[in-house]
Formats: structure tokens, sequence, C-alpha cells
């Protein structure tokens, strides 16, 4: 029965707030106390935490996003997290993992190269790898006209 109402009261929030801006995940619908009836909001935040004990290669780069975002300070919304994500924000913030902003290129290029070293299976994935391969410049030959192609194929008559 309170699941059946929290998906009534989801679905009538959902419809109000829909006119207004579109709906996101990691942004509340309710505040204060009340957070606690959104269940999608604690499961998008349940996510990180689980990501975050499962040391996920990309979760570092997602969570610096996430930590750069206004709406993501942990001084101004400490009150309202719930206190897991509250718990997780606080070791990044001790391990100073703020995000990738600061750091130099090539230091985003080591780590890049050492994830890659670590994981194989995401090289495939990788941007420049996505396009079809080119073929090689010796094995490419020009278009000719027809008239120019008639003539070498008499060339070749002659000649048997």
């Amino acid at each position: 029965l309170a699941a059946a109402l929290a998906v009534c009261v989801r679905f009538i929030m959902q419809f109000v707030l829909t006119s207004v801006y579109f709906l996101r995940l990691d942004v509340k619908l309710f505040s204060g106390i009340t957070s606690i009836l959104d269940f999608q909001w604690q499961s998008y935040w349940s996510m990180l935490y689980v990501e975050d004990n499962f040391h996920n290669p990309l979760r570092k780069i997602f969570l610096a996003y996430l930590l750069q975002q206004p709406h993501c300070l942990l001084s101004d919304y400490s009150h309202s997290l719930p206190p897991i994500v509250v718990s997780m924000l606080r070791v990044l913030e001790e391990k100073g993992d703020f995000g990738i902003k600061h750091l130099s290129r090539w230091r985003l290029k080591w780590w890049l190269a050492v994830t890659l070293v670590q994981n194989p299976s995401l090289i495939r994935y990788r941007k420049h790898r996505l396009f079809p391969p080119e073929a090689p410049a010796g094995l490419l030959t020009k278009c000719r006209k027809k008239k120019d192609a008639s003539a070498d194929t008499s060339d070749l008559k002659d000649t048997h």
C-alpha cells in the first residue's frame, strides 16, 4: 500500500512539474525531510555510492563532474542528502578528489594511459576507434574516365 501511494505521489508530482521543467534524477522533487519520498532520487545517489565501493575506473570522472556542479556542493546540501552520500562526498573531499579541471594535460593523459593498461577492454571504445579504418594510400587507384579505360583495354587486345 505504501509503495502504491508513493507511485501515485511521484506520478502526480511528475505530471505537475513536467510542465515547468524536464525532470532529472539528480534534482530532488521534494525538499527537506520529504525527500525520503523521492525514491528515484535516492536510488540515483545510492548508485553513486555502490560505484564508489566497487572502484569503477569511470567513477572518479563522473563524481568529479558532479562535484563541480553547483547543486552538488556538500556545504550547501549536506542537510538534505542521505547520510550515506554525505559520507561518500566527505571521503572524496578528504582525499582531494575535487575534479579534473585543475590538472594538466599530461597528467590527464597519464591517467588515461594507466586506465587503459589496467582495463584493455576499454581501448576499443575510445573515440578514434569508433570510426571505420581508412584504407592504406597505396591500395587506392584514381578513377579514370570511360574513354581512357577503353583505350587501355584496346592496347591489351593488340598485344595478344
